[in-house]
């Protein structure tokens, strides 16, 4: 089994609208800045398949905004149904667990989120990329990560209850004038 198969048994019904195959015919060192692939999307909106196809975990460099801000990068790997190892402010994984999300606890050492120093944080994050490369049995990896990659798409997808959580946190703070007849 490769990282392809893989792919496909965790592969969402959504992933086909966010998908480009030209993403990896960008040359490279090329010089123009590529606005829209062949999909009519940006790249930071489509799922590098081919990628995904030939790897079995996932580096995100989430964006630094000293918040625990989540971005596509993360995103990517939820909807793709990727392992992954948060290279990000301190607390994003806390992030995203408090959105509903699970990580990936039971297979690497999660405690270089907690880590106030950047420095430390990272090289402690690298060291659980390290240990996911040592690992032999990748499909064995995926298949006890199973329900926590299926769990991450739909929680991804539950666009009701995001939208309801948005709501529910800006509503408060919302001044209506009152309207008088």
């Amino acid at each position: 089994m490769t990282a392809t198969t893989i792919w496909k048994v965790y592969r969402s019904q959504d992933l086909d609208r966010f998908e480009d195959p030209k993403l990896i015919r960008i040359k490279h060192g090329s010089a123009k800045f590529v606005k829209h692939l062949e999909n009519g999307r940006s790249m930071s909106h489509s799922i590098p398949k081919h990628i995904y196809d030939n790897s079995w975990y996932s580096l995100v460099t989430e964006t630094n905004s000293r918040t625990t801000f989540i971005t596509e990068k993360t995103t990517k790997c939820l909807m793709a149904g990727r392992i992954f190892v948060m290279f990000g402010e301190r607390g994003t994984l806390a992030k995203l667990k408090q959105f509903g999300y699970k990580t990936f606890n039971n297979i690497i050492d999660e405690s270089y989120d907690e880590v106030a120093d950047e420095d430390i944080r990272f090289a402690m994050a690298f060291g659980q990329v390290k240990k996911l490369s040592r690992i032999q049995d990748h499909v064995g990896v995926y298949k006890k990560m199973h329900e926590t990659l299926i769990h991450n798409q739909m929680t991804l997808l539950d666009h009701h209850k995001r939208l309801q959580g948005i709501k529910d946190f800006m509503l408060p703070h919302l001044k209506l004038e009152k309207v008088t007849q």
